[in-house]
């Protein structure tokens, strides 16, 4: 083909057919193409965006702060008292905690001074009613956190269930576990006067001196006198070496013992049996001044 021919069929117009099939032609080139690739970036893993994983933030378990005491500064006892009885009062009400004075000569609770003797204190005994054998853990801790802050811990008078804290002339004693029930006993060392006879009967009693062991006295007379711990009476006559323990007892008081030592029969309740032999229950007469039979046990409607 000549070069003039050539030029002629370049310059030929082209038909609209012709045009509209190339350009579907293209379109469908383009979408082919566009398809292709796409696949090809799906199976290529370097291609492919990995999700960035989301950190989830664990809430933070809200706990009851501890309560912040303020130490006392003025620490008279009635000061602190007052700060007891008010934790007592909003943080232990459902305890049905309670308090009553230590009155009478021989009423207290037992101290171990630095000289390894014994002082009754004068003061408070609190302790949980009947219906709440034990304290619930907020109460305890609270009254704990009470005494450590504004007193000082003695290791004289704490063991294995007993705390001791003292402060000058405050002195108490929180018992985890006396009995069936904790309770706290805090008194003013400056009001009690400790009669000796007590001194020598809780030696007699506790000659160990263990921390927080406590002995009820309920009367002395002369020579003698009644103790009582728990759940038995005790009998005490004080000798030159000191007092001694005739005998203990749940029940009626045993008249050998009575008679052998001439225990003062008021003392008693002017009562006796004879549990070993006659198995007779003997009365004081005070009006006739003499001990007399008053009737046996295995007929006690045979009274005389």
């Amino acid at each position: 083909m000549s070069k003039d021919n050539i030029k002629k069929y370049l310059n030929r117009g082209i038909s609209t057919p012709i045009a509209f099939f190339v350009i579907i032609l293209l379109a469908a080139l383009v979408g082919i193409g566009a398809w292709y690739f796409s696949q090809n970036q799906n199976d290529n893993p370097e291609t492919v965006q990995t999700a960035i994983p989301t950190t989830t933030i664990e809430p933070i378990p809200s706990t009851t702060p501890t309560p912040i005491i303020t130490p006392i500064v003025d620490l008279s006892f009635e000061i602190f008292i007052a700060g007891l009885r008010e934790i007592l009062e909003t943080n232990c009400s459902h305890e049905q905690m309670y308090e009553n004075e230590y009155v009478g000569e021989y009423n207290g609770f037992p101290w171990i001074n630095e000289d390894k003797e014994v002082e009754l204190i004068k003061g408070y005994h609190m302790v949980p009613t009947i219906e709440y054998p034990s304290m619930g853990k907020d109460c305890k801790d609270r009254i704990l956190n009470y005494l450590e802050v504004n007193l000082i811990s003695n290791t004289e008078n704490t063991s294995d269930r007993v705390l001791g804290f003292e402060k000058e002339d405050i002195k108490c004693l929180f018992y985890t576990g006396c009995s069936e029930f904790e309770c706290l006993d805090c008194g003013d060392i400056t009001k009690s006067i400790t009669p000796e006879a007590y001194k020598g009967i809780y030696q007699c009693l506790n000659s160990e001196m263990k921390p927080g062991k406590s002995f009820e006295i309920g009367k002395v007379m002369g020579d003698f006198a009644i103790s009582g711990y728990i759940y038995y009476a005790i009998l005490l006559k004080k000798t030159d070496d000191g007092w001694i323990n005739l005998y203990e007892t749940q029940d009626t008081w045993e008249c050998e013992i009575v008679f052998e030592h001439e225990v003062p029969p008021s003392l008693i309740g002017n009562m006796c049996m004879f549990y070993e032999t006659t198995r007779e229950v003997w009365r004081y007469d005070e009006e006739l001044g003499k001990w007399e039979k008053w009737y046996h046990i295995d007929n006690p409607w045979d009274k005389e």
